[in-house]
């Protein structure tokens, strides 16, 4: 194996040693310039300086849509999609490390004076997954009114009689400041001579008391009296600490010894402060990705129009609301819903797709029908090509206004191969990061004989994922990839049928009598397993029912 010929060269040493290197330091913070937030930024003008820098000029800034360069004032019309997407120097990047010559993509929210690092891949090094993913560039302009203070430097210009005042000043004040000095030194040799004193004198006294005292009991007692007279002598510490000593005849202590603080209660108590911060960042940071979704009015309208599939639309709002609370994912996200014929699935797709057209670009949404847009099977390799130019095409496009595109995929058990050999290459986590922010929704009859016995079996589809999950695989291995979740929907009891009813007979002007819904559902088969009647056909039979009327 051939060795590379620039493996021992210095990373910053130019490839031709007659050429002067470019400065690798920003003019304006002197850091040096990286690929992260110190990207190296090119202004019209042809001067560089890092995207830190120029975040900030543009968040005090009260033109935002440019920015006017420091060095020689000239203004540099900003892009549409904001400061970031400015044109990297890229001579100054081919003087960096090559593990730094990738630019991450970042964004830049000025309202909350915030630069984001969109998403660190798993292959960058690990100096790199050590970076901030946020960095905070400043308050905008105007919003910390009169008291507000900016970061900069302040000079003093002193004339020549000040600056000999302030010389002279400081040779006073040095002057005094040593003469104080030598006030506390005196000070404080005056009080060890003073303590001496009062130490010989106490000696002096004791061996008086000791030496007129002929009883040894009363001159033991008049001794510890005298000591009592200074607290502070070692020979009073070590009395108490033998007094603390002797105990009592049950074994208690005289004095009880002092509970000792332990210092690890304040560290403690910082530590569940910074974890309490970040958590409520966080779950601050997933409501902002949430809420332009509107999750919570997807699921209102779902469980108002979607009967008798109570646990599956949880399952499903689950996997949304953990997909969409961020914006960087490792794998893109597939919703696979089976079940038998008419308990709703292609209701449940039309829903899906209007609520996220209404939430987001509605070119970012895509309702795709096997049998209407590849009704023959002679041209599925012409349908597989159309269907990943187009989902490249709104890819890209939700890549550049920071959405999740959406793509509801309906009679998936009418596609050919081709079609699910192409849908499985976009669900591989070996993509570029804007294939990896995609929400597919599988919507197929494939593997409703294993969801019937499971839910005649056991009454619900709980346990029903293995044996689809094994069923679906010999069908194609679409379904043996990590991404895909699926979602079993369960058979429609009879009063879910009479619901069906009683919605369509008022869409069609019909005064919804319970009696004459009764007879009607009477009519229909079902499956009756453990107390409970289940419809073979769902509501695919209601509207015949109801026309006849």
């Amino acid at each position: 194996m051939e060795s590379d010929p620039n493996h021992l060269r210095d990373p910053y040493k130019p490839v031709d040693e007659n050429l002067e290197p470019p400065d690798l330091e920003c003019a304006i913070c002197f850091c040096q310039f990286n690929n992260v937030f110190n990207t190296p930024k090119i202004l019209q003008c042809k001067h560089t300086f890092c995207l830190e820098c120029l975040a900030r000029m543009n968040v005090k800034s009260t033109q935002p849509d440019t920015i006017q360069c420091p060095l020689c004032r000239a203004y540099t019309p900003l892009p549409d999609l904001g400061l970031p997407k400015l044109a990297n120097d890229s001579t100054v990047l081919s003087y960096l490390p090559t593990a730094m010559q990738h630019v991450y993509s970042i964004r830049f929210n000025r309202n909350k004076g915030k630069l984001q690092v969109k998403r660190v891949p798993s292959s960058a090094p690990v100096l790199t997954q050590t970076v901030s993913q946020t960095l905070d560039v400043g308050n905008p302009a105007g919003s910390e009114g009169q008291h507000g203070r900016d970061r900069g430097y302040s000079f003093v210009v002193y004339s020549t009689s000040e600056e000999e005042e302030r010389k002279a000043g400081n040779e006073k004040g040095g002057a005094q400041t040593q003469r104080w000095s030598d006030e506390i030194r005196e000070k404080q040799q005056d009080s060890r001579r003073r303590k001496q004193a009062a130490s010989c004198n106490f000696e002096a006294d004791t061996r008086l008391i000791h030496a007129s005292i002929s009883d040894r009991f009363w001159a033991v007692n008049v001794s510890i009296w005298m000591l009592s007279l200074h607290p502070k002598s070692p020979q009073t510490r070590k009395s108490k600490r033998r007094k603390s000593r002797v105990l009592f005849p049950n074994d208690t202590l005289i004095f009880k010894p002092k509970k000792e603080r332990s210092g690890a209660n304040p560290f403690l108590l910082l530590f569940i402060v910074i974890v309490f911060i970040q958590v409520y960042n966080a779950i601050e940071n997933l409501d902002d990705h949430v809420l332009k979704y509107d999750l919570e009015g997807l699921e209102r309208s779902l469980h108002r129009e979607v009967f008798g599939q109570q646990k599956a639309l949880e399952e499903l709002m689950d996997h949304l609301n953990d997909y969409l609370s961020t914006y960087a994912h490792q794998q893109p996200l597939a919703l696979s819903l089976h079940g038998a014929s008419g308990i709703g699935k292609s209701h449940l797709g039309r829903l899906l797709a209007r609520h996220f057209r209404s939430v987001i670009d509605d070119k970012l949404v895509v309702h795709y029908l096997s049998k209407h847009q590849c009704p023959l099977q002679d041209a599925a390799k012409h349908c597989a090509s159309k269907l990943a130019q187009r989902i490249s095409e709104v890819v890209t496009r939700a890549e550049e206004e920071e959405q999740i595109p959406f793509f509801i995929l309906d009679e998936v058990e009418l596609m050919p191969p081709p079609l699910l050999d192409t849908l499985q290459v976009f669900l591989k986590s070996n993509q570029t990061n804007e294939f990896l922010n995609v929400v597919y929704v599988f919507l197929s009859t494939l593997g409703q004989r294993e969801i019937t016995a499971q839910v005649l079996q056991n009454a619900s589809t709980a346990g029903a994922h293995k044996p689809l999950r094994e069923a679906l695989s010999l069908i194609h291995p679409i379904w043996t990839e990590p991404a895909v979740e699926l979602i079993p929907l369960s058979l429609l009891e009879r009063e879910h049928v009479i619901q069906c009813f009683l919605e369509e007979m008022t869409l069609e002007g019909f005064y919804p009598d319970l009696n004459h819904v009764e007879r009607l559902a009477d009519e229909l088969a079902y499956h009756t397993a453990a107390g409970k009647q289940y419809a073979k056909t769902g509501c695919k039979q209601v509207v015949g029912k109801v026309n006849q009327l």
